[in-house]
């Protein structure tokens, strides 16, 4: 699942299985020129790296293409809302983190 995000509300994605693995993503708006210079994901304001749980939810991987990032994760709680975010870097903007909101449910 890609959200296109509006930089201020926090979307919420399509609830998640605790059973599966999922990818979940952003696409964002760039202006001419600008490139995404790098990626990196935090689960709940913690930044991880692959492997890495937290909160009973675990980040298994990621992958950025031309304006798209993605993350892949498994795991979690049923009934409980995990708050997914990638910050980023382009050529142009220092820093910009978005977020969506994930609940876990069997499905």
């Amino acid at each position: 699942m890609t959200i296109t995000h509006d930089g201020k509300n926090i979307p919420t994605a399509d609830p998640k299985d605790p059973d599966s693995d999922v990818w979940y993503g952003f696409t964002y708006s760039l202006e001419d020129l600008e490139t995404i210079s790098s990626s990196v994901w935090l689960i709940n304001g913690t930044l991880v790296s692959n492997g890495q749980t937290v909160d009973d939810l675990t980040f298994e991987a990621s992958d950025l293409s031309g304006a798209v990032t993605k993350a892949n994760v498994s795991g979690g709680t049923v009934g409980v809302r995990y708050t997914l975010t990638n910050r980023m870097e382009t050529n142009v903007t220092p820093s910009d983190d978005r977020s969506m909101y994930i609940t876990i449910k069997h499905l």
